[in-house]
């Protein structure tokens, strides 16, 4: 009796008692335990004999008795066989085709299986016997497979990363897209409500419906320039570009008035408080190089201050002044001008400065709070330091870079060291830097510091010390963010 035929059918298994005790089909076959508990774990219409193909009509492998004739077959078989370690398992295709013979083993280095009578066409001497063979190939087929599954799985860990990715930014995208409707119903309802005032001052039959219906347009509009400014900033402070709103350039823009006839005579504080009663708004006016700019003007105290000048028009109904004519009312000796400074976005306060006179130092600081040729303090960070080596060191607040990253050159020419420039060293005292530095950069200083002067100051501080000081503190202890909001120049009222 040949081997094969103690052995299951479907696993060409040996039967044993242990783990492949046979059990007798009634249709005839003997199959193993394992193999027909996986035929019960089929459906219904799936359970077959796998030699004949007629249905299993059993429901559990305990119904069906084990087969000990045939265990004791395969038990008498395997104690007869004399080279158990060589024991072949013949089923189809378990036979050499060229020889008929049983395969007995596999030569590794030629891959070719070998029977008693194969020689190896390259004369090896070392074969693997079946049985190993065919766990050396499984093994090998199961690694090579276990490195295919692993290298899938870290190919579908990668594209499920972007896959999340992805989800997220198509979160973000139309997070962005609300925003962008939203913006866009309000676009329609400004045009809608613009529309409307137009056709309402048309209609106006009044000189009093006229200016009521301009003042709500004034206010519209100024709401309007507020939402834009907030719409710029949000674009500007996009972090991916793809993502980023258009910023708003086009800025909303009222009719412009034609200025007034030039003041005569010095300003004084009753004429300018009668001007304000009647429109509630005065600015003066630049027109320098076929460009016209506004500079807002309020009052404080007995001082009308003059705002660092802006290409933004003035409301509707604004008084407007010539520039030329409201500058010269300045103090000639000793100018003045104004620092709004702002913590955090918050107003800390105002600080109000004198010059020690008119030199190229102050005449160069007081063009750069007014703006009028160009570049302006307004929107420059202040920083703060202690400057010396050892104790004490000097505490002084200083002015950012400007928008270019770089320092700004002096605006006017004649700068120079020492002379009425030199300064004892005290609390609310203005400096620059060498005149070799080429900067139009400015330092307060915090501190007394007795026996040493400074030969670049040109005025001081004489009210809002304790701004600079807060700005000192925040700044450098709590590393909060200084601004000056707002710059200009100061002109004392009669």
């Amino acid at each position: 009796m040949d081997e094969h035929e103690v052995n299951c059918t479907v696993c060409m298994e040996p039967f044993e008692e242990e783990r492949h005790s046979p059990r007798t089909l009634r249709c005839g076959h003997t199959l193993c335990t394992p193999c027909i508990e996986a035929l019960l774990d089929r459906a219904h219409h799936d359970r077959l004999c796998p030699e004949c193909r007629k249905p299993l009509k059993i429901s559990a492998v305990g119904h069906i008795p084990v087969s000990y004739t045939i265990l004791r077959l395969a038990r008498a078989l395997s104690s007869a066989t004399s080279e158990p370690h060589i024991r072949v398992q013949v089923e189809d295709g378990e036979t050499c085709l060229q020889h008929g013979a049983p395969i007995m083993s596999w030569c590794q280095k030629c891959n070719v299986w070998r029977c008693r009578e194969c020689k190896c066409p390259k004369e090896c001497t070392v074969f693997m016997n079946l049985p190993e063979a065919l766990l050396h190939i499984k093994q090998a087929y199961v690694d090579c497979t276990n490195g295919n599954i692993s290298r899938l799985a870290d190919q579908k860990a990668i594209y499920e990363k972007k896959k999340s990715e992805i989800e997220k930014e198509m979160l973000a995208l139309r997070e962005k897209n609300k925003k962008i409707e939203e913006n866009l119903k309000r676009f329609d309802a400004s045009i809608d409500k613009l529309e409307e005032y137009e056709a309402q001052t048309v209609e106006a039959s009044s000189s009093r419906r006229l200016d009521k219906v301009l003042g709500l347009t004034n206010s519209f509009l100024k709401d309007m320039e507020t939402w834009l400014g907030d719409l710029k900033r949000s674009a500007e402070s996009e972090k991916s570009s793809s993502l980023r709103v258009a910023p708003a350039t086009v800025k909303v823009q009222a009719p412009v008035p034609k200025p007034e006839v030039p003041l005569t005579g010095p300003l004084d504080f009753a004429s300018l408080k009668e001007r304000l009663k009647v429109s509630q708004s005065m600015y003066a006016v630049q027109e320098k190089g076929g460009r016209t700019r506004w500079a807002k003007l309020s009052i404080n105290e007995k001082n009308l201050l003059i705002h660092a000048l802006d290409d933004i028009p003035p409301p509707i109904g604004a008084t407007l002044l010539p520039l030329d004519s409201v500058t010269a009312g300045m103090s000639p000796n000793k100018p003045s001008a104004f620092l709004d400074v702002t913590i955090q976005q918050r107003l800390e306060g105002n600080v109000y400065m004198t010059m020690f006179g008119v030199t190229p130092r102050s005449q160069n600081f007081l063009l750069l709070c007014s703006g009028a040729l160009g570049p302006c303090f307004k929107g420059l960070q202040l920083k703060s330091s202690d400057i010396g080596e050892g104790k004490p060191k000097l505490s002084i607040v200083l002015l950012g870079p400007f928008p270019n990253g770089q320092d700004c050159p002096p605006l006017v020419e004649g700068i120079t060291d020492g002379g009425s420039y030199n300064s004892n060293i005290y609390p609310g005292l203005i400096t620059g830097y060498p005149a070799d530095h080429s900067s139009s950069a400015f330092q307060i200083m915090l501190e007394d510091m007795v026996g040493f002067t400074y030969d670049y100051a040109f005025g001081s501080v004489t009210s809002g010390l304790a701004v600079i000081q807060s700005v000192h503190r925040e700044v450098k202890g709590n590393f909060r963010e200084a601004l000056i909001s707002d710059c200009g120049l100061i002109v004392p009222l009669a």
